[in-house]
This record gives structure tokens, sequence and C-alpha cells, in this order.
């Protein structure tokens, strides 16, 4: 499970400042929920469901680049899989300037740098960064908006007072920062600089630590701005919305003009660094050399933490088909529940008749809010359709409620393996889910850069059908299918207690419980399948017998010749499957039709799980010894190889993997002896459904079938 950890920052507590000028008496325990910083960041992860460790911090202006600071830590210490930091700041309680005089401007505008500057404006908001390893980032396809290259803060102690800023400790922070970066001065181009105009902030030192780390005679003017001269001073936000900024001036290859300003405060010097101010709007487009825009963002606290972050652009090769929530399907489903049938009955009826043609309320909306918006309850019926008229049908022919169990069913994800594929497989929930589109895509695309692969013509395309006889299309076809139906059930909230993959649905399996990335697993189905491709062709055969039964009859059929099959899988009491030669698999075919065993050929274009492996395994063994297998922290990972619990593997079980035989057998009874209830099939095709109903008779559940 991915654990999210909140870092909420503010400063201010306004509303309990109003509270306690009004005299109001209010409970204790009330008024500390509602005004204290803590449980500002424990709503949102309530609201939200997250379960990761919520923290509120404050520092002053710099409040929330310190939380981006502790959040990329908590991400590179992989204490979590995605960070959220939160920067707010409202002005909620009236006040006078002379309150904040020396402070704020007579004129309410920041003038940073400006011979003229008075103070800044203040301003309130809310800024919110997701923050993720970048490799995770990019395998799950999210839109990349910027890098954090590195981050440093640093606190003042030798000034002359807490918090008055230096020019030396200011330095130390933006050095600290580019040697985390691991970059050169040289290579930035702006800086997001922390100017306030205010007494203090326009002094010179501020450009002045600017020049004792970036100046260089080499370099190209380096631009500096300040984005409170273009929405004012938000505080405690202040950090997040320099990175805001400095992201989409990549974003829109434009640095923006730097406003309020008439003439350059004197005691600046700007040709020491070489630096200038974009007076007018900057072009900032994308170098030609193969370098990558990168910015500093300053962000300076009255309490003496002084903050220097990082941010380089986004590779090109890490945009693609970006996910979307847009939702494009034609069916809708609604869904009822209730803790009475009688509630029902007239939660149904009520619904009836708010589906009147009358009645202009997108139907999308009201899908989309009977799902999120109220409590499920016990009893529960659903009705599906396309049209009012379609979901109005529907609804006349509910039955009796369906009752969910108090205790829901641990559940188990069955991968398929080899032999599932066809033509076509998918091409409705491609057409329909924009979920399952969003992943095919991302997959579709790093198989065309990096391997040519034409999936989607494979599948979807007659003329090129015939690809999918070959063992590099069939088998990537089939992990690519099943791992966007795996991110498809997971949107939709449905995750397994435990997962179950047999031969090739492994590497699905694995990603799914966290021991393998999708990138990585893409890789190795890839590698793996070209190698075996290069093989000669040979064969599998099912049989409907024990393994010890098939083994007997080998011997019989095999007596006085050499001829032999490995035994590929023991799948259960019943069914058996052998792999070999082609030749030798069209003898033991022929001998179990004569001998009354049945048997069919299995659609795979080699013979997987036996010795006919062994001249790939040099190869293999290579690209294994660059992968990065974790420990299974998703759910339990059950082992078709081993036939029990595993919670980590290396490169020789993937070995294994391909060479020896499939244990679903054992496997399923492991998964039996671990209470799991119901199944959940992940394939083009439900073949393991009827293995799992043969080994243990429990409730089976497919995703697509053919047709």
């Amino acid at each position: 499970m991915i654990v999210h950890q909140k870092f909420q920052n503010r400063w201010r507590n306004d509303y309990q400042d109003m509270i306690q000028e009004t005299g109001m008496d209010i409970e204790y325990i009330r008024c500390y929920m509602g005004n204290s910083l803590g449980p500002l960041t424990a709503r949102i992860s309530h609201f939200f469901e997250l379960i990761g460790p919520s923290i509120s911090m404050e520092s002053g202006c710099s409040t929330s680049i310190a939380g981006v600071d502790i959040a990329c830590d908590s991400l590179r210490n992989e204490a979590c899989d995605v960070a959220i930091a939160i920067g707010v700041n409202l002005l909620l309680h009236p006040f006078t300037p002379g309150l904040l005089e020396g402070f704020v401007a007579q004129n309410g505008r920041c003038k940073t740098f400006d011979a003229e500057a008075d103070g800044f404006g203040r301003a309130e908001g809310v800024g919110v960064l997701i923050l993720k390893r970048l490799s995770n980032a990019v395998s799950d396809g999210d839109r990349i908006w910027g890098v954090i290259r590195g981050s440093a803060i640093v606190q003042e102690v030798t000034s002359r007072s807490m918090g008055t800023p230096s020019v030396n400790v200011e330095a130390k922070a933006m050095q600290l920062a580019l040697n985390r970066a691991g970059i050169l001065p040289d290579d930035v181009d702006y800086v997001e600089t922390h100017g306030t105009g205010t007494p203090i902030g326009r002094r010179p030192h501020r450009v002045a630590a600017i020049a004792k780390i970036y100046s260089s005679i080499r370099r190209e003017p380096l631009v500096i701005g300040s984005v409170k001269t273009n929405i004012g001073h938000t505080e405690s936000v202040c950090g997040i919305a320099g990175i805001h900024k400095t992201v989409l001036s990549m974003h829109h290859n434009l640095i923006p003009k730097h406003l309020n300003f008439t003439q350059l405060n004197p005691e600046i010097d700007l040709a020491a660094i070489p630096a200038q101010l974009p007076l007018q709007a900057i072009p900032w487009e994308r170098k030609n050399n193969g370098k990558h825009r990168i910015a500093g963002i300053n962000s300076f606290g009255i309490t003496g933490a002084q903050a220097h972050l990082i941010l380089e652009e986004p590779r090109l090769q890490y945009a693609g088909k970006i996910f979307t929530s847009r939702d494009s399907r034609q069916q809708k489903i609604l869904t009822f529940s209730a803790k009475t049938e009688a509630a029902l009955i007239a939660q149904v009826a009520a619904y009836r008749d708010f589906l009147d043609p009358s009645n202009s309320i997108s139907l999308t909306n009201w899908e989309y809010t009977m799902h999120t918006s109220r409590p499920h309850f016990q009893l529960r019926q659903l009705v599906i359709g396309s049209t009012r008229e379609e979901l109005l049908s529907s609804i006349e022919s509910i039955q009796k409620p369906l009752l969910r169990p108090l205790i829901p069913p641990r559940l188990c994800f069955l991968f398929t393996g080899q032999g599932s594929q066809y033509a076509g497989m998918a091409k409705s929930l491609y057409d329909q889910s924009t979920v399952f589109r969003s992943h095919f895509d991302w997959c579709d695309s790093i198989l065309k850069l990096e391997s040519g692969l034409q999936l989607r013509k494979a599948l979807w395309d007659e003329e090129h059908s015939n690809l999918l006889s070959s063992t590099l299309y069939s088998q990537t076809s089939i992990f690519c299918i099943e791992f966007c139906l795996l991110r498809l059930w997971e949107s939709w909230g449905i995750v397994p207690d435990a997962v179950l993959g047999h031969s090739l649905g492994e590497f699905t399996a694995a990603v799914a419980a966290g021991i393998l990335s999708p990138t990585d697993a893409l890789k190795l189905v890839v590698t793996r399948s070209k190698l075996i491709d290069a093989l000669p062709p040979s064969g599998m055969l099912v049989v409907a017998s024990s393994v010890d039964t098939v083994r007997e009859e080998m011997k019989r059929a095999f007596a006085n010749t050499k001829n032999w099959l490995d035994i590929a899988a023991v799948n259960s009491l019943t069914q058996t499957v052998v792999s070999g030669a082609n030749h030798i698999i069209t003898e033991f075919r022929t001998y179990c039709d004569n001998n009354g065993i049945k048997s069919h050929i299995l659609d795979a274009s080699h013979g997987f799980h036996s010795k006919l492996m062994d001249p790939i395994f040099e190869d293999y063994d290579k690209l294994l010894s660059t992968i990065k297998f974790r420990t299974a922290k998703r759910c339990k990972f059950i082992s078709s190889v081993e036939g029990r619990i595993m919670s980590e593997v290396d490169k020789s079980y993937w070995w294994r993997h391909t060479r020896e035989k499939v244990c679903f057998f054992n496997a399923s009874n492991t998964a039996g002896m671990e209470g799991l209830t119901m199944f959940l099939e992940i394939g083009p095709h439900p073949v393991l459904s009827a293995l799992i109903l043969t080994n243990l008779d429990e409730v089976i559940i497919f995703s697509i079938k053919p047709n």
C-alpha cells in the first residue's frame, strides 16, 4: 500500500484571535481541534483517508519550503511513496498598517529591489505540491512539472538578533542546496529570490548572498526575480508560490515581468554577478546543448530558517500520454444502499423520479455523487445504463437487494499466464475506460520507443493479428492487459490481500505486491520473450491427469526411446502441463488420444518451464542482475514457483520461474490456508478461475472474457 505523508504549513492563527476578541467561551478541546496547527493537517488526512504521518510545522516565511525539504527527505528515505506539501495563509483578522509599521507598504505593493521599496503587500493563498520519487512518477505515468534536485535549510545563529538575515548564512543555504543537487552555480539560469521590499528585505545583502555563490565571469547573466511583485507576499506560502511560478515559467518558456519597479536600489550591484531583472518578460526556451533549465528558489523566515531549493525542468522523454480523470464512459452505474429493505425501496423510488427526462442534471455528475458523497450500507443494489430511459428500465427490473457481509471476504488477485491471448482482447475496455486507456498508452509508448513494438496493431488490427503467435507479442500483450486491469481495479478501490500469478502472470503479480516496478517488469517480459523467440520452436500439452499419472503414462509412451517431456505445470489433481520438442508433443498427444486421456495443445510457440529454456540463461541472467527487487509490502505474494508465500525474491528466483515447473496446485492450497475466500482473475481470459474452483471451490470473479 502506498503511504502518503502530509506536511502542512502556516504561521498565523487569525481565526483563534477573532474568537478571543469576541469573548466567546468555547469548549477547550473543540477550540484546539478547530484552531491549532496539528489538527489542520490531520483533518485533511481524515477527509482523504490518507494513512501516512501528518506533520504540521512553522518557521515564518520559509515555512512551506521547509515542509517541501522534509517531504523530499521522507521520499529519499523511502518512508513514503507519495508526499503532499501544503502551504496555507489566510488573512481573516482585520489589521491596521500601523501594527505592521516597517513591514507593510503604504500602497500595498511589493517593490522588490527598488530604491523606493517601503514594505510588502500582504497576500493570502493555499499552495500544494504532490511529490514522488522521479522513478516512481515516470513508471506511474504521472504528469511531471519539475524535478527537485536538492534543497537545504540553514538556521541563523550568529546574527545580531534572532532571525535577522545575514549574507553568510543565506549563502550557506544556497551552497548546500547546490552541493546536494550535484550541480555548479553556472548551471542555474534563474533565481527566484525572497525579496519582500521591507527595510531588511531591500538591503543589498540579499543580492550579495546570491553574488557570493552564483557570481562567475563565465556565466550568462543570471535572471533574478520575485513572485511577490506579481501576487504579493503570501508569507508562509511564499516558498511554494515561488516553486509554482518557476515551474510555470519553464512550462510556458517565459519568465514573467518583474513588477512595481522604477529604479534599482543603488546599494545593489547586479553587475558583480552578473545578473538582470526581468523588467520585461524574458523568453526561457529549452536549451539545444543537451543541458536542462535549472532554477534556484530562496525562502527566508523571520525565525532565521533560511532555505534554498534547486528545481530542474522535466526531461522531454518523461512526457507522453498523460493520465487524465476525464470520464468518457457511455455506461453509467448508479449505486443504491440502505440499512433496511424498506429504506432501499424508498431510495430507489426517489431516484426513479429524479430520472424523469425533464430533469437536466448530468448523469455523469449524478453517478459521481452517488458513489462518493454518501455512505454505503449493508443492503445494496445497482443499475446500469447509458441513457435515462435505459436506467429507468434497469430500475424496474431490480429484484431483492443484495446483502453485503459485515466482514468482507479476503481477496486474492489471480494473474493469468501464457495461452490466454487472443486478437481484439480488451478493445472495448480501451475505448470506454480512461484509466485502462491511459495505462495502456503508457505501456505502448515505452514498447514503441525502446523495442519498436506495435502492440496496438498486434491486438486490434486484423492485418497484424498474426503477430500474437510469437512469444514476444503474446507475452508482452498479456502482461500489458493485466497491468492495465490491475490499475483499473485499484482505481475503483479494489485492492488484494494477496496475489497469485501463473507463469507469465507472476510478473504482474510482482508489480501488484510491490516487488517489481512496472518499468522493470515490462523490461523483463520483453527481453525474456525476445530471447525465447530466438530459440527453436517447441510446444506444450495440457493433460487431464495428475502429475504422477502423467509421469507413468510417459514411461509407457516413450518406452524403449530416449524421448521425454518436462513437467511444466501442476495445475490441479486433474491437470498437468508438459513441455518439449514439437514432434514429441505430437507423439504423446496421439498416445493420450489412443488411451482415452483428454489433452489439448496449448497456444504457445515454445516449451516453457523445461530444459529447452537453458540456452537463454546467460543473457537473461545479465538483465536480472540489473534489476532491483523489493520486499512485498503492498500485499502477500504467493509464489507459483515455490507454492508458498514469499516476501522477498532475487534474480535466481526469476530464472527458476522460467526454467522450473509451475506449482499452481500447491499455491492454490496455500491461498486456501491463508483464508482467502474470493478470487478475482486479472487477465484477458478466465483460465485460472476453473482451476481455483477445482482446487478450492471458492468464489470466483473474472475481469474480462472473449466476446
